[in-house]
């Protein structure tokens, strides 16, 4: 995540904050959401925000974490939604699918009420796919009223 967070910092710093609205997807969207202290766009758009905060982890079954690996782990802690989502100031949409997985559903709950000012977009029949078609309208919708 770090290594990510890197890049995308490098890739947004010339980008003027009236103009900037970020949108991320399933780990993008942790990447957007962690990134937005620091180049405070006007808007964030969260999508599928993964469950991996250092606040998620108790929550994950162990043989996820094996599969991911220690570093991956380790990397996670460092996390705290918490602490981030004090800082958000982004006007921010948090967008889940009714049909995701309960871990991801949880953390967008939770998200919406600890981002000041955020609002909690379920869509109906809404998988964990960015692709589909009840995603995609739900998205156009929602951009076209920023």
């Amino acid at each position: 995540m770090a290594h990510y967070l890197k890049q995308f910092y490098q890739q947004s710093q010339n980008q003027p904050r009236q103009e900037t609205c970020i949108l991320g997807f399933s780990f993008g969207a942790m990447i957007a959401f962690l990134s937005a202290p620091f180049v405070n766009p006007q808007a964030l758009i969260l999508c599928s925000l993964s469950p991996y905060f250092k606040e998620d982890l108790p929550r994950i079954p162990q043989l996820w974490k094996e599969y991911v690996g220690i570093r991956r782990i380790t990397d996670f802690k460092k996390y705290s939604f918490n602490a981030y989502a004090k800082e958000t100031k982004s006007k921010t949409f948090i967008v889940v699918g009714d049909k995701e997985h309960s871990f991801t559903k949880k953390r967008a709950a939770e998200a919406s009420k600890k981002i000041s000012g955020s609002r909690l977009i379920t869509i109906q029949r809404g998988e964990h796919n960015i692709a589909q078609k009840e995603y995609q309208k739900t998205l156009e919708e929602m951009i076209a009223e920023l």
